[in-house]
């Protein structure tokens, strides 16, 4: 008696641990089309903001330098200003 009870609680867990095998490798398989497309969707984002990161620079280089035209122009005019007033008085 004592055997065929341990015989059916060691068949009744190879069974459990079979079908938790089963269970665990089909959730693992419907997950790894979404790692997939997380994976997608990290990389495009990545590549985005890479990209936006350029622009900003650019950007950020493209103003320095009217800034600095500015600038000249503004001296330009302060000098011309100080000729003007120089040659009046």
């Amino acid at each position: 008696m004592m055997s065929d009870a341990t015989a059916r609680v060691g068949d009744t867990a190879s069974d459990l641990a079979a079908k938790t095998e089963k269970v665990v490798q089909e959730k693992i398989d419907q997950g790894k089309p979404v790692l997939r497309d997380l994976q997608a969707s990290a990389g495009a984002a990545i590549d985005k903001a890479a990209g936006l990161a350029r622009d900003a620079s650019s950007a950020g280089i493209q103003a320095v330098g009217q800034a600095s035209d500015a600038i000249q122009g503004v001296a330009r005019e302060v000098g011309s200003k100080v000729d003007q007033a120089a040659t009046t008085a």
